[in-house]
């Protein structure tokens, strides 16, 4: 790293607690100049027979989209209404992290979509085949514009996918993921209110080590 990276500060380490063995791995990188691991997202892995059955879940009493709205899946979005996506990705600085092409040779073009009110794109969520874990669906990334929110679209949106997911790839993807940032707003709603209903919930986690030789500070 030092002699192909000179103007590198720090490495970054990140991996999961679902692995087998990051505990050794944690012993391993501890007193060699790394800083205590934190956690930075909360992973949560359920069965759609679970969902099913979990009122609070597939069942549960969500609005329905508003008349004005519509919701348009991946594998039917023109290149215009792409175009459009692609020009609020690089308007909303909240969306970099959002972006629906980012893992697309593994998206779920029929589940996903964009939510459209009239001509307006107010969001999308888009879905992704785990390349770890076979016949897991991971759900995200999760997107609704500043002047729509708090009016309850994120989670219609959420649900709505979920049920397309549960009705058109059930058999194929007979589990899904869903991850959220620590520190985000929902993260303790997350543990207090989903988490019980999980098949299992494991943690990413991050560690870093600072470069002390001067020649490789930035």
């Amino acid at each position: 790293m030092r002699n192909d990276f000179p103007a590198c500060p720090r490495l970054f380490l990140t991996y999961t607690t679902r692995q087998l063995r990051y505990r050794e791995l944690e012993r391993l990188i501890d007193g060699q100049g790394w800083r205590h691991p934190v956690d930075t997202s909360l992973f949560g892995l359920i069965s759609l027979d679970n969902v099913k059955q979990e009122h609070q879940w597939i069942h549960h009493r969500i609005p329905p989209l508003p008349q004005r709205m519509r919701f348009v899946p991946w594998q039917e979005v023109t290149p215009a209404l792409h175009r459009k996506v692609r020009s609020l990705l690089a308007e909303e600085e909240s969306a970099a992290s959002c972006d629906p092409d980012a893992n697309i040779a593994n998206r779920m073009d029929s589940i996903g979509g964009v939510l459209l009110e009239e001509d307006e794109v107010a969001g999308w969520m888009a879905h992704h085949r785990s390349s770890a874990l076979p016949g897991v669906l991971r759900y995200g990334p999760l997107f609704t514009r500043p002047g729509y929110r708090m009016r309850g679209l994120s989670m219609r949106l959420w649900y709505f996918t979920l049920w397309r997911h549960v009705a058109l790839e059930s058999e194929r993807f007979p589990q899904m993921m869903v991850d959220i940032a620590v520190g985000h707003n929902a993260d303790k709603r997350f543990q207090r209110r989903y988490a019980p209903y999980m098949d299992e919930v494991f943690s990413g986690r991050r560690a870093e080590k600072p470069l002390q030789d001067a020649a490789c500070r930035a």
